[in-house]
């Protein structure tokens, strides 16, 4: 019939859409003994309606019934089928920036230092990602520049322009709202009943080329990269925190995980299985 598309033609149409990738992306994340889910149902709280996050892969790293504590992690991903590279810009890190934790890590408990002073008791809140080690582990925290921009390299006419047009409301926002909404689902943890440590992280698999630059240098060059971590604080109605967000080029998804996701899973199973006074004691030394 005149006006229908040839069987190359759909195939072409489907591999530019994105389906395939999703697909890929979760047959390969089970090779890693993920239980991996597509297109995963959350609830957009700013807009009350459902939404959709591609590809879930989630893995319960320990469990012990007699003790009653358990650890797992999830990794949320959007799949991104583009061949627009897509640029991130960095700085060096101000003191600020190694303290700054990212949403997403639940602990069974929060922690606190706590030391007298004259006759009250001065307090001061812990970060359980710093003070159980995840912050030594993270790849990011361990890179000297921060990315504080990022943005697409699209064709404009006969030339080719840099545009962060809505790459945040289409990647950071989505993300945002299903880690909180997969927090919300996390069981709380009890004093005297199952107790739950908790790794959810947003990744963003892409086929666009990653490239860093260095912004604080007079005419730096790119930087070709597998993988980019980007914190950013985002504020709505219902979204009030620190995100980071993983771009990870396709290609490199498994070395990814076995550099990045691994030594994360590896701290949280140390932390379940053997050393459990420091997961669960809710007191830290003073430090100033």
């Amino acid at each position: 019939m005149a006006g229908e598309p040839s069987d190359d033609e759909i195939l072409s149409a489907i591999e530019k859409s994105g389906y395939l990738l999703e697909q890929e992306v979760a047959s390969e994340l089970e090779t890693f003994d993920y239980h991996v889910e597509t297109n995963v149902p959350f609830l957009d709280k700013d807009e009350g309606k459902s939404r959709e996050i591609d590809v879930t892969a989630f893995r319960r790293i320990f469990q012990d019934e007699t003790k009653q504590i358990t650890a797992s992690i999830e990794l949320i991903i959007e799949c991104k089928n583009s061949a627009n590279p897509l640029v991130f810009i960095g700085r060096r890190k101000n003191g600020a920036d190694p303290l700054r934790a990212p949403r997403g890590y639940v602990f069974p408990r929060s922690y606190q230092m706590q030391k007298p002073v004259g006759t009250a008791l001065a307090t001061r809140s812990v970060s359980g990602f710093f003070h159980l080690g995840f912050a030594e582990r993270h790849y990011a925290y361990r890179d000297g520049l921060k990315v504080v921009q990022f943005c697409r390299i699209d064709r404009s006419g006969g030339s080719w322009s840099a545009n962060h047009g809505g790459l945040y409301d289409s990647v950071f926002f989505p993300l945002a709202k299903a880690v909180d909404a997969r927090i919300e689902a996390v069981p709380k943890s009890l004093e005297n009943g199952w107790k739950h440590l908790s790794i959810i992280i947003p990744v963003v698999v892409t086929t666009s080329r990653l490239f860093l630059i260095d912004g604080t240098r007079t005419g730096g060059s790119l930087v070709p990269r597998d993988y980019v971590s980007f914190s950013r604080e985002l504020r709505s109605s219902n979204i009030n925190g620190r995100y980071r967000v993983d771009f990870v080029n396709r290609s490199s998804l498994s070395a990814f995980i076995t550099n990045c996701i691994l030594p994360l899973e590896q701290n949280a199973l140390a932390l379940a299985s053997s050393n459990l006074p420091l997961l669960l004691n809710p007191t830290v030394e003073w430090s100033d």
